[in-house]
């Protein structure tokens, strides 16, 4: 062998015996040199060169100007038959060195959720997103009446795209101002996070408790509208471009596991309560508004499983209202008024460009049969919501004080929906009393196309 190539080797062997913890057979650079040079390496193997268990790296074999590598596998007997309980693991292809090896999934981060601080967010009382909220829920209504879906295609598309509101809803400011209608709260304070900071689903990462809890559901919440008799501030929520202030913070995160002996780690749901609360002004500094309007957005996590998997499209059990299949008399009957609707791919598209929502579940089909293995994409939650708010108050006459409503199955575009509402008959003790309060009460509940209950909320109507 050359003296030139001896110092080289040497400086090859001793690296690589001191940097490399696993060892492989190589015989790459046997085709770079003649025999000679072959016969006389394999001599010099008692000096202890033990080239066939070397790997060196491409940068040793560029300076020995030797061809690529070529490594044989190793069989499954010798990484864990043979191997010792000292020696270590060879490590997976797919596996970087800065990530756990462990595959065990990771619990959900409760603490950060609850250490989060508080997010203020500016807005102004500007008509024109409470107008287009307005212009897509009266179109809803359109779409969803027994005269469109009995007319033809052409005639009634023309008649919905020329939809532009109630009379009293207008892109400008009036004169008189007019007031904020209920639940159009919804469509102000869009998310503040850049779109490169959002999930991989789209949603916002501040109320997620991990990445690896990709599939998200709004549960449910309630709203609370203050001084709604034509108290001072809600005579003062008026659509006239004054600054008006959101304050979020996530108050309550449960973790609910499945008592079942069979439940794993990863198979917890995460309720994540997220609370916002709107206030007329800017805040300057630490001052505290006082707030009009409170709502409480119960968001629900599930991690799809380690393999990522989606869940199976089974069909959901129908669930039907519980007023509507007992027998208790006078709390047996039907609904009061009814409204159908057809939401469509641009409704959808409309509501999530209001409300600044990326969130794929309910705009991208392949993700939603794909990923969370719906059938269709979601109808947002908050939508329901607004629907549900604009029944009440239209058909009651009365502004809402109080709103809590709970989801109990999905809703899909291109299906109908029906939203109801009914008075609940006073209840009184022995003595003829009414509620303290003096607010009625009424049920709003909304139906799926096969009648089951999607959502069920119960309003207290202002005194």
């Amino acid at each position: 062998m050359p003296s030139d190539l001896d110092a080289p080797l040497r400086r090859l062997c001793s690296e690589t015996n001191r940097h490399l913890p696993f060892r492989r057979p190589f015989t790459a650079r046997f085709l770079a040199l003649s025999n000679s040079e072959q016969q006389q390496l394999q001599q010099r193997d008692s000096m202890g060169f033990a080239l066939q268990n070397l790997r060196p790296s491409l940068q040793h074999l560029r300076r020995l100007g030797c061809c690529q590598p070529i490594t044989r596998r190793v069989k499954p007997s010798s990484c864990f038959g043979s191997q010792t309980a000292s020696a270590p693991r060879l490590p997976n292809k797919r596996m970087l060195s800065s990530l756990p090896t462990s595959t065990e999934p990771l619990g959900p981060d409760v603490e950060r959720l609850r250490r989060q601080p508080a997010k203020v967010i500016p807005d102004y009382l500007t008509p024109m997103p409470s107008h287009l909220l307005t212009t897509t829920l009266s179109d809803l209504e359109l779409c969803g009446s027994k005269e469109y879906m009995s007319e033809s295609t052409n005639s009634t598309s023309s008649r919905c795209s020329g939809l532009a509101g109630t009379p009293e809803s207008r892109p400008a400011v009036q004169s008189p101002p007019v007031l904020l209608p209920q639940g159009h709260h919804l469509v102000y304070f869009p998310i503040q996070a850049a779109p490169s900071s959002l999930a991989p689903d789209g949603a916002d990462m501040d109320h997620s408790p991990g990445v690896h809890y990709s599939r998200r559901l709004w549960a449910g919440g309630e709203v609370v509208f203050r001084d709604t008799d034509g108290g001072p501030h809600q005579a003062r929520l008026a659509l006239n471009g004054q600054p008006w202030t959101c304050t979020e913070t996530i108050e309550d995160v449960r973790v609910k596991v499945d008592g079942s002996p069979l439940a794993t780690r990863g198979s917890e749901k995460i309720f994540v309560d997220v609370w916002r609360r709107y206030a007329l002004g800017h805040p300057s500094g630490e001052e505290s508004l006082p707030w009009s309007i409170e709502e409480r957005r119960t968001l629900v996590f599930m991690n799809p499983g380690v393999g990522g998997d989606a869940p199976s499209a089974s069909t959901p059990k129908i669930i039907k209202c519980p007023w509507l299949t007992s027998n208790h008399g006078k709390d047996n009957h039907e609904a009061a008024h009814s409204v159908r609707v057809l939401p469509s791919p641009r409704h959808l598209f409309h509501f999530s460009a209001l409300t600044f929502n990326a969130h794929a579940i309910h705009l991208d089909p392949e993700y939603a049969r794909s990923v969370d293995g719906h059938r269709a994409p979601l109808v947002h939650g908050p939508l329901t919501l607004a629907l549900m708010l604009r029944v009440l108050t239209g058909y009651s006459g009365q502004p809402v004080s109080r709103f809590v409503y709970r989801n109990h199955a999905p809703l899909y575009v291109n299906e109908p929906l029906t939203v109801k509402v009914r008075p609940v008959p006073p209840r009184t003790d022995r003595a003829g009393r009414g509620p303290a309060d003096g607010g009625a009460t009424w049920d709003a509940w909304v139906e799926g196309p096969d009648g089951g209950l999607a959502v069920k909320g119960t309003a207290t109507m202002a005194a």
